[in-house]
């Protein structure tokens, strides 16, 4: 979730230096929450329960919807962008910090 947090830097940072922060029609998320939506979906798609388990004995990563959620419930931000109640599963008291 390192990573994350750096790239939600960055774009934060980014942002910052534009004028024009629209909400996109019909979607209802603001320019912050739309970064975790972009991070979301870079890793949206299926697998069988036979891929899920060649994936976990095989790769070396989480998968997907388990990189996805961990890193996104670990940020400090993603919870007060979508109002996720603290000590919920999107917003848990302790948060792990990966470098």
């Amino acid at each position: 979730n390192g990573g994350l947090q750096v790239a939600h830097q960055a774009y934060e940072s980014w942002i910052q230096k534009r004028t024009h922060q629209r909400v996109l029609p019909k979607l209802g998320l603001n320019v912050h929450q739309l970064f975790f939506a972009g991070f979301a979906q870079a890793f949206c798609g299926t697998q069988t329960s036979e891929a899920l388990r060649e994936t976990l004995l095989r790769d070396r990563h989480s998968p997907s919807q388990v990189r996805v959620v961990g890193s996104i419930a670990n940020s400090e931000d993603f919870g007060g962008l979508f109002q996720c109640p603290r000590g919920s599963p999107m917003n848990p008291e302790k948060k792990c910090r990966v470098w």
